[in-house]
């Protein structure tokens, strides 16, 4: 990993180029983004510029052949970048992916519209047949009349959600890339302190819970609006193994069993940090916040 974030600082043409190439590659697109993030967070705006337009020629290519997530993913990831250059917190630059979170799921909306409709058809079919299984009701048909409804938001926003975890990861691995070359244990010292204030926690905590009652726009934020709160556990585990001098093999099981079983891993992971933003379990005061 070192020889490769080398490799990029050499120079415009080695970062321009590997941004591009993996642009290119089919699911290769977060490594583009975490490229453009780099040169972003150590070289500004300007430089990574560059870097940026080399690596949305094929994201533009695969955008206008139906899969726009090179486009959205990278696009994100520089601007989440930027603003972590600017602010040097973790915290307002996962307060403000939200913002752009919701600009993506409205990219998503506008881009994929058949992909919504045809995803939501067969969400809708599935969950029907399952609920019709013990006998139809009227209560019944109103539920499903209401899922039909809120069901294409809430598929834009599950769409959104995945590119956005994408942008973050990738401006992650550009910061431990930064720190790996020009400052070495920075990152663990400012990530490993992340944590959410209490009133955004307890805001997105009602988006998560509520969102869909309120208003069917919201329930598109559903998902987006765990993304902070979902880095921000990651980062209290990551915390936690290290202060107790744990083995690194417990990091490896946490990301298995996070792919394995990522829909009750990653709630868990988020109620965590919900409540850590809550009752502090790091301590108040023990280090500065980031």
């Amino acid at each position: 990993m070192r020889s490769l974030a080398e490799l990029i600082m050499k120079g415009r043409l080695q970062a321009c180029a590997i941004a591009l190439v993996a642009a290119a590659v089919p699911l290769f697109f977060w490594l583009s983004s975490a490229v453009i993030a780099l040169v972003v967070l150590r070289r500004g705006w300007n430089a990574g510029l560059e870097v940026l337009i080399a690596a949305l020629i094929p994201a533009g290519y695969w955008a206008l052949q139906g899969n726009p997530a090179a486009l959205l993913a990278i696009s994100a990831g520089a601007v989440l970048a930027a603003v972590l250059r600017a602010t040097v917190s973790w915290r307002q630059t996962l307060l403000l992916a939200l913002v752009v979170g919701a600009v993506q799921a409205l990219m998503v909306q506008s881009l994929m519209p058949d992909s919504i409709a045809e995803l939501s058809k067969q969400a809708h079919e599935i969950v029907a047949t399952q609920l019709t299984a013990g006998g139809d009701s009227a209560a019944l048909d109103d539920l499903l009349d209401r899922l039909q409804m809120l069901l294409p938001f809430v598929m834009v926003g599950v769409i959104a959600w995945a590119y956005l975890l994408f942008a973050v990861a990738s401006v992650v691995l550009a910061r431990y890339w930064q720190a790996l070359l020009y400052n070495p244990g920075g990152f663990q010292e400012e990530f490993y302190q992340l944590r959410i204030p209490g009133l955004w926690a307890l805001v997105l905590a009602a988006v998560i819970l509520a969102g869909a009652q309120l208003s069917p726009l919201l329930a598109t934020m559903i998902p987006i609006a765990s993304v902070p709160l979902f880095v921000a556990g990651l980062a209290l585990l990551h915390g936690q193994l290290v202060m107790r001098k744990m083995s690194r093999i417990w990091i490896y099981a946490l990301y298995l069993l996070l792919l394995v079983a990522t829909q009750i891993i990653y709630p868990l992971i988020v109620l965590m940090a919900l409540l850590d933003s809550l009752f502090d379990f790091r301590g108040r005061g023990a280090k500065p916040q980031v």
